[in-house]
């Protein structure tokens, strides 16, 4: 059998095109590298520590704020999943409420178990088009307020902007309104590292008043895989108190190519910055002549997010796209869905790139890929707590078959991954709207996290 090294090496010699994340998309031209094993160290003489800098990790964390226009920049070596638990652990302390977005990411949810805390759930803004493809919608601000007034006392909000999909929140009113309270708001913007590069991208989180924004580099630009962002403001949040976090969440063996690479990042887009006709003014103008091609289909439609360089393709079965595209076209897009599928784009691609992802489109535009009007929702259906994460996750648990739980306890997760939103978490109700949900996710075909092959879900005994 072929190793990893193997099948990487075969992709790397493959025409498939790339339409996923990471940013740099394979594209060695953009930033400087050498072979990895010729630069892999650890903590000798001369190259600083990660967990106490004081030399040149010190001296591009601080340039990477200035680029950011940040009080606070640390690197991530862990992934934006480090840096959205120690954002939310350092600015709660145990058993606290929190006011949180119900489309978070699994690392969310990993640290409202570490942390004992209470989640009091705010769930996105759908309208029908959103509906009915599944997409995840915007968090009100008046939402966040009356549940600030429900839990006066909730020490943070946390939301997640942009989505997978793209699709942005009005982050000043949550800002204003969480500090109203007292309150510190944390953004997951994995998949906004790019924004406060071009104007045609929505505003950083961080310059709208969010107190800790995470930002996922390797998503969106071009940096290796794992590396990410935190800015913090250091205002209402206890910065010690996350840095203790974060020494917690990073590994004692930092990977020197990792930080690398993330400067490396940050020295190319400062060099973009000083030209003209820097790449990602390329790049809107190239996404402008992708998007009005696609818009010019008949049966697959493009869905209008608030980042430019999301293509989220609406389609009667986002699986069978998905796979059309790879298997006929050698094009990888970076999801699939029930009723949409989303490419990534960056500054990496080129117009070859958009030119061939777009001619694959054309030909697979038929009236089979056509989503139409219809009542069937596809949106995230409400679910009721009965307990904490923490409790449930830690009480007696026993399988049961998918049909028989209705009206149990969950004490497991169950998401669809990517992009990974909870269907429902341990310590919630199985309703029937949840397990219609589920049993539509196994139809299509997605990956269904929390349900065993033999069709089995872990629940309260």
């Amino acid at each position: 059998m072929a190793g990893i090294f193997d099948k990487l090496c075969e992709i790397k010699d493959s025409d498939m095109l790339p339409m996923h994340m990471p940013g740099h998309k394979r594209n060695s031209s953009l930033v400087s590298f050498v072979d990895p094993y010729e630069i892999d160290i650890t903590e000798i003489d001369g190259v600083d520590n990660l967990h106490h800098p004081e030399g040149m990790i010190l001296e591009a964390q601080m340039r990477a704020a200035k680029l950011y226009g940040t009080d606070i920049s640390w690197f991530l070596i862990n992934g934006s999943t480090a840096g959205v638990m120690a954002a939310i652990l350092g600015a709660t302390h145990k058993h606290d409420t929190v006011i949180v977005a119900r489309n978070v990411h699994q690392s969310t949810m990993n640290a409202l178990y570490m942390g004992e805390l209470n989640a009091v759930w705010t769930y996105p803004v759908q309208d029908d088009e959103l509906d009915q493809a599944g997409v995840c919608g915007w968090i009100d601000p008046k939402d966040i307020k009356d549940k600030l007034e429900q839990n006066p006392h909730a020490s943070a909000v946390i939301i997640i902007s942009p989505t997978y999909e793209g699709i942005i929140s009005d982050i000043k009113s949550i800002a204003d309104i969480a500090h109203s309270y007292g309150a510190a708001l944390i953004v997951d913007e994995a998949h906004g590292a790019h924004f406060k590069f071009n104007k045609e991208f929505p505003k950083q989180a961080y310059d709208l008043g969010a107190d800790i924004v995470i930002q996922s580099l390797h998503k969106t630009l071009p940096a290796l895989t794992q590396t990410s962002i935190m800015h913090i403001r250091d205002q209402i949040v206890d910065v010690s108190r996350v840095r203790m976090y974060y020494d917690m969440l990073q590994t004692t063996s930092p990977s020197y190519i990792l930080m690398a690479s993330i400067d490396q990042c940050i020295r190319y887009i400062e060099s973009q910055l000083k030209m003209e006709n820097d790449a990602f003014t390329v790049n809107v103008r190239r996404l402008g002549t992708l998007r009005d091609r696609i818009g010019k289909l008949r049966y697959i439609r493009l869905l209008e997010t608030d980042d430019i360089g999301k293509i989220v393709l609406l389609t009667s079965d986002g699986e069978k796209l998905y796979q059309k595209l790879r298997d006929k076209h050698h094009i990888q897009l970076e999801m699939a869905s029930m009723r949409y599928c989303l490419a990534m784009t960056s500054i990496a691609d080129s117009d070859e790139t958009y030119r061939r992802f777009a001619e694959a489109l054309e030909d697979l535009d038929s009236p089979e890929m056509e989503l139409r009007p219809g009542h069937e929702s596809y949106s995230i259906p409400r679910a009721k707590t009965a307990m904490s994460i923490y409790e449930a996750s830690n009480a007696k648990r026993e399988y049961v078959e998918l049909n028989e739980s209705l009206g149990r306890v969950a004490a497991k997760r169950v998401c669809f991954y990517p992009p990974g939103i909870s269907i429902v978490n341990p310590g919630e109700l199985i309703s029937e709207e949840i397990l219609d949900y589920i049993k539509k996710g196994i139809i299509a075909g997605l990956n269904v996290m929390g349900v065993s092959d033999n069709g089995e879900i872990l629940c309260l005994e």
